[in-house]
């Protein structure tokens, strides 16, 4: 098959058509990445703030036993 014997032959992508939309998806993704990033980073600080706060309420916990518990 030639390509004059393509109907709609002014559909078709160009390579320059295929290089922008390459390029839009590198864009796109690189967004994405830096989202996944930014999530990470604040579940990381949740995990630390809540091990902190288990902790410091453990420590609690026995304190108030050792002080307050006359058997």
């Amino acid at each position: 098959m030639k390509v004059d014997e393509i109907e709609g032959i002014e559909n078709l992508a160009t390579k320059d058509d295929l290089r922008v939309l390459a390029a839009e998806l590198r864009a796109e993704l690189a967004g994405i990445r830096t989202e996944i990033f930014g999530l990470k980073a604040t579940l990381i600080q949740w995990m630390i703030g809540l091990q902190l706060s288990f902790s410091a309420l453990i420590l609690g916990a026995v304190y108030m036993m050792l002080t307050h518990w006359k058997p």
